[in-house]
């Protein structure tokens, strides 16, 4: 299983989950073999009289595209929670799980066990 997602980890693109994601959603914008038909797009975006602009809010920092590619990656992982905290008295009936371990890592494992179960994820640095 995990020589699988090391394999799969190397035919990445840092939009790859993106771009599947919005595949499934939006197939009608997208031909048989894949590519994006970004004319049929704008068409659509007119018809909605949806103002494109480029202007917007932006987080710009040395890394970024690196942090978009690790995102984009299958976690190689395995994360385990804090069993002797989560069992201390104060934390038994408390229904929260405490993990320790890399936030990336720690949210691919819960996006994909907990997804839609989450209230709140506090990320401590």
């Amino acid at each position: 299983m995990i020589g699988q997602k090391l394999k799969d980890n190397l035919e990445k693109k840092p939009n790859s989950r993106k771009m599947e994601k919005f595949k499934k959603d939006f197939p009608q914008f997208f031909s048989k073999e894949g590519a994006f038909k970004l004319n049929i797009f704008k068409d659509f975006l007119s018809e909605e009289e949806i103002d494109i602009s480029k202007e917007g809010y932006e987080l710009k920092f040395l890394g970024k595209s690196y942090a978009k590619y690790l995102s984009s990656l299958e976690s190689e992982t395995y994360i385990s929670p804090d069993v002797e905290h989560n069992s201390k008295e104060e934390n038994e009936n408390s229904e929260n799980l405490y993990i320790v371990g890399d936030n990336i890592d720690a949210l691919k494992h819960l996006l994909n066990s907990y997804a839609g179960k989450i209230k709140c994820i506090y990320i401590e640095m």
